[in-house]
């Protein structure tokens, strides 16, 4: 499946849902990047290819934005200060 491409962030939010039924056991890591460097992408690309099942997603999240003129204390997400965020979801 080929989701590459610019879409809303409400249904960047639902990527991952229709993956896992109610009581799927399943692993998430995320992390921030200060920068999408070209090795980054490289090894984001080289990851996803490899991907074991279609349970498993990487997820490119851009930041900034309306979401970087919060202030950090003002919710929950902290580190509004950087670009990108990916996901690394195992089910």
């Amino acid at each position: 499946m080929d989701m590459v491409g610019p879409m809303p962030m409400w249904r960047s939010s639902r990527c991952s849902t229709a993956g896992g039924q109610k009581g799927t056991n399943a692993y998430m890591k995320a992390e921030f990047l200060d920068e999408l460097t070209d090795s980054a992408i490289e090894k984001f690309v080289a990851h996803g290819a490899a991907r074991p099942s279609p349970g498993v997603q990487l997820l490119m999240e851009p930041m900034g934005g309306a979401i970087s003129r919060v202030a950090d204390d003002a919710t929950a997400l902290g580190r509004r200060d950087v670009p990108w965020c990916y996901h690394a979801l195992g089910m």
